[in-house]
């Protein structure tokens, strides 16, 4: 690194947030976990996840967990607590807590509010549209552009390959890594996707990299690599001006409540300069 240390995405995030927001904005007002268990149409597996919600008297962040069980009475312990300089060790509290004043970075870049209704299948489908049409805002003709889905979703795989696109996918579900989606878009194991970001001319990434701490690293390869990179977030929804402003091409903050509830979702498209919204 040449004696130059590059701050991690989360630590300097944090580190402006500490700067940017007044003590009784940090206040963590509430906190609460859920269990995801959801087949969407042409996904291929069941998503089995635990997500974490926490409140403050800004806003409201979320993140996917990779801990499956918390203390409830630990998690009541951290409300009335600073969001920032609270003793928290499990990444997916810190991010959703990130998260719920993240807004409050802003770097004066495009970006656009939409709001999805209906059943969760209809809007699974139109957040497959919306990436869609940005991929086509970044680079006009998809036919024959290899793509990488990192953190697989079925529909989006699927309409990637509906517009001509060579699809692969990166996961770490053993349910589907060496299966061959819809007989052509091969999963291989998330511990190379790395390597396959040299192969592809755009990564479709999910916001739970953020938990994985892997977007960085995402990030700085499809750099080195001149891969385009969308991100769509439900962890880490409200931090689309950072992450585009670090590297990311377009992100869409998907706010919570998710699709895969019925009803109105809200999402927020963030793109790099010069791009038009």
């Amino acid at each position: 690194m040449n004696g130059v240390y590059k701050m991690k995405s989360l630590e300097e995030l944090e580190t402006l947030l500490k700067v940017k927001c007044n003590f009784d904005e940090r206040i963590i007002t509430g906190i609460w976990t859920t269990d995801c268990l959801y087949n969407p149409p042409m996904n291929g597996r069941i998503f089995k996840y635990k997500y974490i919600i926490v409140q403050t008297a800004s806003g409201q962040g979320c993140a996917y967990c990779t801990n499956q069980s918390y203390n409830p009475d630990y998690l009541e312990s951290l409300i009335g607590q600073d969001c920032l300089y609270a003793k928290i060790t499990d990444t997916a509290i810190k991010v959703a807590c990130l998260d719920a004043l993240a807004s409050r970075v802003t770097y004066g870049l495009n970006f656009k509010v939409l709001e999805l209704n209906g059943n969760s299948c209809c809007k699974l489908h139109a957040r497959t549209d919306l990436i869609l049409e940005e991929a086509f805002n970044l680079f006009g003709d998809l036919h024959s552009k290899k793509v990488i889905n990192i953190g697989v979703v079925g529909d989006i795989i699927k309409g990637f390959l509906n517009v001509g696109c060579d699809v692969i996918g990166s996961d770490y579900d053993s349910a589907i890594v060496g299966k061959k989606l819809f007989n052509e878009a091969i999963v291989f194991n998330g511990n190379r996707t790395l390597e396959l970001l040299k192969e592809v001319d755009l990564a479709v990434v999910t916001g739970m990299t953020i938990t994985t701490h892997t977007i960085d690293a995402i990030i700085d390869k499809c750099k080195e690599y001149n891969v385009k990179l969308i991100v769509y977030a439900e962890t880490g929804a409200n931090m689309g001006q950072y992450y585009v402003n670090r590297g990311v091409n377009t992100y869409l903050g998907e706010m919570y409540p998710f699709y895969i509830f019925n009803g109105i979702s809200t999402i927020v498209v963030t793109k790099s300069e010069g791009s038009n919204v």
